[in-house]
């Protein structure tokens, strides 16, 4: 008995030293020290987690998810009204929704390592759940929610302008609608329960300084749109709204 006690306080020992070198190596990355661990424990545990024996008493990060989602979208519009004063409001609100986005939050996610510090339930490990897109990107919402709690919105607005800021400062305004416009059709085919569209360059005319480029999009139900513009992306861009077009709004059950 004396020996199992032992065991349970080395195990113990073990596991809060563990814990500390995930937070300890998390601030570092985040450039932010937190005053309360447990805060960044929380942000790290998934929903599945409790369903473990021995976990039924832990928080999970779903409030904490909830309220990141929306100080980041704050803090990422603060720095894109910063960096383009005079654009208007459909020009902003199309490159906040690409920065927060599921799939570049995973991408930022990766970026900091999150995957092997996620808490996960034994099953959702199992079935791939510390590369999933929901897993990633809640769990770094969660983090910086955990961090506005922690040290307040300037210590948020640290770890956010971090992230974002350069990407930011190096995108190029022309980009936007094509990435607005691919990203609506490829939503849209996903609603429609297909598969994703598909871009083919059919030509590149004229002199280096002044190309034209022409690209044809084939939706998944085999309609397809042609578009041409001085560079790929505005080309396909001018295909995915031309394609929009034709395929009219989408129908919904009642």
């Amino acid at each position: 008995m004396a020996r199992d006690k032992t065991s349970s306080r080395i195990h113990a020992s073990r596991a809060s030293a563990s814990s500390s070198d995930v937070v300890s190596g998390l601030s570092d990355r985040l450039g932010y020290e937190f005053r309360n661990s447990g805060l960044l424990r929380r942000a790290l545990t998934h929903p599945s987690f409790k369903n473990d024996p021995g976990n039924s008493a832990e928080e999970d990060n779903q409030t904490l998810e909830f309220l990141g989602d929306s100080i980041l979208g704050f803090l990422v519009a603060e720095i894109l009204c910063r960096h383009f004063p005079d654009r208007d409001e459909g020009f902003l609100s199309k490159i906040r929704s690409q920065l927060v986005g599921a799939k570049h939050l995973t991408h930022l996610a990766r970026g900091l390592g999150l995957g092997p510090l996620i808490r996960l339930a034994r099953g959702e490990e199992m079935a791939g759940g510390r590369e999933k897109t929901s897993v990633l990107s809640d769990a770094l919402e969660a983090v910086i929610a955990a961090t506005y709690l922690d040290g307040g919105l300037d210590a948020a607005r640290g770890i956010v302008t971090a992230l974002f800021e350069d990407e930011i400062f190096a995108l190029n305004p022309q980009d936007v609608e094509s990435l607005d416009e691919k990203s609506t059709l490829q939503e849209r085919s996903q609603a429609d329960g297909l598969g994703l569209p598909q871009y083919q360059l059919l030509s590149a005319e004229g002199p280096d300084h002044a190309r034209t480029f022409t690209y044809e999009v084939t939706y998944p139900d085999g309609t397809t749109a042609r578009g041409s513009g001085p560079s790929k992306k505005q080309a396909q861009q001018a295909a995915a709204r031309a394609l929009l077009a034709m395929l009219g709004p989408r129908r919904t059950s009642a």
